[in-house]
């Protein structure tokens, strides 16, 4: 069977960012080695079947707008040149705001071979994508099951079925896996863009590593024993379910003929679909925090499917225009509300329950490590981008750990704003709710590439990169710690309400409130609302045997409420507690403190702490490698 890749039929090598034309222009293929300047004289008819790869140039406002609503690649070029997916309508849309163009010519070069003396890789497959979810399931039971003796793997279901009713499935992986100990969590997820196939193989691939090497490799054997390591996969089973099946039904990544008026391409066929499959025939009413309800789970060829992005469907500034759309037909629609989807409340789910101090979330392509925020300007940077920032060079640089230098995997290290605005996004939404330090890891130069010349290679590239990761959650300095006593047998919880502010909604514009709403005037006068999304965190741990517990989470105050003034009942440096209460093995409180703790400092509670601070000095305006030091453990 042969997976044609966006590489094999979209794109030339060697064209990089060719001269740009105004309207529309669609070259004949070329070859390979075609230069920019052969490439821009070529001509040829024009055609409507499938996504047309693009450059163009966005200058104006209305331009650099218009972006939100493009299927972007991630791939720049020095000139400001950006790659896009055009798909039906979007070229009179470039029209429309006078933008330069230039539609790039198909490939010629498909060729699939593993690189030669590539040793064998951890979960690497025979030679082909693990295709379906049924695979993805069928393989995360058969670890958990391997390993189970072990006692160092559990499988994970996920609370919400997906649209079409599929059970979403992960992996937890530490040693003494049952006790649920209050050691520092790493996570991983894949694939909420479903085309996206490498994004799936990464996370599993490591998830083979850490039960594999365990015991053979001293740098994994430290991992599983000092980390609770969360693997999600899959979290957009039914729109990969869609692309497989595309690509072995057509063999071809996109069919754009229409039915009933719909273009297929934007409605699920072809392998470039990136959404899930949300379609007129299975809305349901809204509930107040989400998913959409009701309405009933329809075959994978539905022609009303239109999709949403589920990498902008989370709360943090979800509905702001520059990083999202409102048009369900565009490639990053974010639906009616934040939430509205059952695939972002799993990731939810996992997050606010385990409370990740690191978390890595995979997508491709671009090769590049992208870092909170994506829709504020590169001046505004959470206080935690001293540590952000570092963590990632040593992950693209490579660093040495007890003598051993694991390599970096080259992937360029930037706010994600400098890329292209986004809202809406499962990074910014995971360090705005917990703190967590988070990364968008864009693997790849294309979104699925032949498997035997992609994932081998891509794997070997990113494991020094895993591992950095994975090292980063065990920093003393990067986490905040909380111990005391109680009774054995027990639990510890840590506990916190807060609101997720969305982006400032123009009066008038419906918004469903699930929270207060504090207006704020902008400078033309307008009274600006945002929703406020109402949210729990809880972990709860056990206490040991011996009366002790030892919890790593991230700091306690949200980062944004640190730096920036979001809204009117929220000040600049303003900090919150988590809530600790530890109850015996009966459920009875023993006993409650409020613990504010910042990063690199250590509470310590008991009966007759009822509150402790622990914050230092917060640099609201912090600058790469500048971070005040957190007073000694």
């Amino acid at each position: 069977m042969t997976f044609l890749s966006r590489r094999d039929l979209l794109r030339y090598s060697g064209a990089g960012a060719a001269s740009l034309t105004a309207g529309r222009t669609l070259f004949a293929a070329a070859p390979a080695a075609a230069s920019p300047a052969a490439v821009s004289s070529a001509g040829g008819a024009s055609s409507s079947a499938g996504a047309v790869l693009a450059h163009l140039r966005p200058t104006t406002a209305a331009q650099k707008a218009l972006m939100a609503h493009l299927d972007d690649t991630h791939t720049t070029f020095d000139d400001g040149t950006v790659e896009v997916l055009l798909w039906d309508g979007d070229e009179a849309r470039l029209d429309a705001v006078g933008m330069d163009y230039e539609l790039v010519p198909a490939s010629s070069d498909a060729a699939s071979v593993r690189p030669a003396g590539l040793r064998p890789q951890p979960g690497e497959t025979d030679g082909e994508y693990r295709l379906g979810s049924a695979v993805y399931e069928a393989e995360l039971k058969a670890l958990a099951e391997e390993h189970r003796p072990s006692g160092r793997v559990r499988l994970l279901e996920m609370p919400t079925k997906s649209l079409l009713g599929r059970t979403v499935y992960g992996l937890e992986i530490a040693t003494d896996v049952a006790n649920d100990d209050g050691r520092p969590v790493v996570m991983h997820d894949g694939m909420h863009h479903c085309r996206e196939w490498p994004a799936g193989e990464m996370p599993m691939m490591w998830a083979h590593e850490l039960l594999e090497n365990y015991g053979s490799d001293p740098v994994i054997t430290s991992i599983v024993d000092n980390a609770r390591t969360i693997i999600l996969p899959l979290v957009n089973p039914d729109g990969f379910d869609r692309t497989v099946e595309a690509a072995a039904l057509t063999g071809q990544t996109s069919d754009n003929n229409l039915i009933n008026g719909f273009p297929q391409a934007l409605l699920g066929k072809g392998d470039m679909w990136r959404k899930n499959v949300r379609a007129l025939s299975n809305e349901g009413p809204l509930e107040p925090t989400g998913p959409i309800v009701g309405g009933s789970p329809v075959g994978a060829s539905q022609p009303d499917a239109y999709g949403i992005d589920l990498n902008r469907n989370y709360p943090f500034h979800w509905g702001d225009e520059s990083g999202s759309s409102s048009v369900p037909e565009s490639q990053t629609y974010r639906g009616t509300q934040p939430f509205s989807e059952p695939e972002t409340h799993n990731v939810r789910d996992l997050a606010l329950a385990h409370l990740p101090i690191t978390h890595i979330t995979h997508h491709t392509s671009g090769q590049q490590m992208l870092i909170p925020w994506g829709r504020e300007p590169r001046e505004i940077r959470s206080p935690d981008w001293p540590h952000m920032s570092r963590i990632a060079r040593e992950m693209r640089d490579g660093y040495t750990h007890e003598g051993t230098f694991y390599d970096g995997n080259g992937y360029d290290p930037i706010q994600a704003f400098n890329l292209y605005p986004t809202s809406g996004t499962s990074r910014d939404y995971g360090h705005a709710a917990t703190r967590t330090i988070i990364y968008t890891f864009e693997h790849g130069t294309e979104f699925h590439g032949p498997y035997a010349s992609t994932i081998p290679a891509m794997y070997e590239q990113n494991r020094g990169a895993f591992i950095r990761h994975s090292l980063a959650a065990l920093e003393p300095g990067v986490q905040a710690r909380i111990t005391g006593e109680g009774p054995a047998g027990g639990t510890v919880e840590v506990y916190k309400a807060f609101q997720t502010p969305t982006n400032l909604q123009l009066s008038g514009t419906p918004v469903i409130s699930v929270g207060g709403l504090p207006t704020v005037q902008d400078p033309t006068g307008d009274a600006l609302r945002p929703t406020l999304v109402d949210e729990e965190l809880r972990r709860t741990v056990r206490i040991g045997d011996d009366g002790t517990f030892d919890l790593r989470v991230p700091p306690s105050s949200r980062p944004y409420l640190l730096n920036e003034k979001q809204l009117d009942d929220f000040e600049v440096g303003d900090t919150e507690p988590y809530t600790v209460t530890v109850r015996d093995a009966d459920g009875v409180v023993q006993y409650e403190s409020l613990v504010t703790i910042e990063r690199g400092f250590h509470a310590e509670i008991g009966p007759d702490v009822p509150s402790v601070v622990l914050t230092g000095v917060i640099d609201t305006s912090p600058t790469p490698g500048v971070w005040p030091v957190p007073a000694p453990d």
